[in-house]
């Protein structure tokens, strides 16, 4: 017996190893989709944006009125950066760095863009000059901590015309070179803010130039004044028309146009399909399948025999009885209390 089976076992061992060789050997295809790279030709960003002008705004040089929107989707090869090493003891030989890009100043804090949120709580800034900037400084920035861009999916919205150039702009470029655009603007707003405190007010100017009127220039001192200064000196001296251009040069280098309190920029949560999916399928298949036993007429069959057992005295039968079961179970159990007592 034990030559008989040994006998059987043996030539099924091989046959199964040549079938296994032989179904890897079998050609095979793979559908490979790797995630969308710098040329993938997928939408990353969509924008929308309306703009409205009355005829006295166009008259009196009144901003118009937009509107923009724009979705955001930051994918995963924007978030990490893949670098080859050349170390032997590496196997792997590709090395994966996440890439921390600051969200810009519209996602840092909360904006006064809702109608619902009070103007006190972002209080503008006025400059030196008497100008409102416009952004907002929020009293507990500085306590929060940095927020970074992630992958997912990204809401911007402004009222601003200039914040809607800016973001056609910025479509040109990547998360690193908008950081850099940011960095830009803020450090130029910080010297067009130091430049405003240090600069003197300009001489017999009852108003600033950008009211609207030419500065007032000051008249130069009388021919021959010896005001500490020789004849010769005063050449090499700037005279009063000068000292008036410089000034208004000065005001008109301008920074960047500031739209952080008329912009909001906001990460939309993660889609909440496949949980409720998941949490929901077991639901979802039992009701595929009772629906399925209606169609194929099982309820009604049951239905059809539960109808013809309630006309017979079964169902009375087996009621009787339950009750005198209960009735047993209740008169024992209240006996054996009384000789307890």
């Amino acid at each position: 017996m034990a030559s008989r089976s040994s006998s059987e076992a043996g030539p099924s061992n091989p046959e199964s190893g040549v079938g296994t060789l032989l179904a890897n050997k079998l050609p095979s295809i793979r559908i490979l989709r790797p995630p969308p790279s710098k040329g993938s030709p997928r939408v990353d960003e969509r924008c929308f944006t309306y703009c409205s002008q009355s005829v006295g705004g166009r008259i009196n040089g009144a901003e118009p009125w937009c509107r923009t929107i724009c979705l955001r989707k930051v994918f995963e090869h924007e978030m990490k950066r893949h670098y080859m090493s050349y170390d032997p003891s590496d196997t792997d030989g590709v090395k994966v760095v996440d890439m921390k890009y600051p969200l810009p100043p519209e996602g840092q804090k909360s904006l006064r863009f809702f109608p619902w949120v009070s103007i006190a709580d972002h209080p503008p800034h006025s400059n030196t000059d008497g100008t409102v900037n416009n952004q907002v400084q929020d009293s507990g920035s500085s306590n929060r901590p940095t927020r970074y861009w992630e992958e997912g999916w990204y809401m911007w919205m402004s009222k601003s015309r200039w914040g809607a150039q800016e973001k056609l702009d910025l479509m040109l470029q990547d998360l690193e070179a908008q950081t850099e655009w940011y960095e830009y603007k803020s450090r130029a707003q910080a010297a067009w803010n130091k430049r405003q405190e240090q600069a003197p007010p300009p001489p017999h100017s009852g108003r600033s130039p950008s009211s609207g009127s030419s500065p007032s220039l000051p008249s130069p001192p009388p021919p021959g004044s010896q005001s500490g200064i020789s004849r010769q000196d005063s050449r090499n001296q700037p005279n009063a028309t000068e000292l008036a251009q410089q000034h208004v040069d000065a005001e008109m280098i301008l920074p960047p146009p500031d739209h952080v309190a008329d912009s909001l920029l906001i990460h939309l949560p993660p889609p909440f399909e496949p949980p409720f999916e998941k949490a929901l399928g077991p639901a979802q298949r039992v009701l595929s399948k009772t629906w399925k036993s209606i169609e194929d007429g099982h309820q009604a069959r049951l239905i059809g025999r539960i109808a013809e057992k309630s006309i017979t005295q079964e169902p009375f039968i087996l009621a009787q009885n339950v009750c005198k079961k209960v009735w047993e179970l209740w008169t024992q159990s209240s006996g054996g209390n009384e000789e307890e007592k």
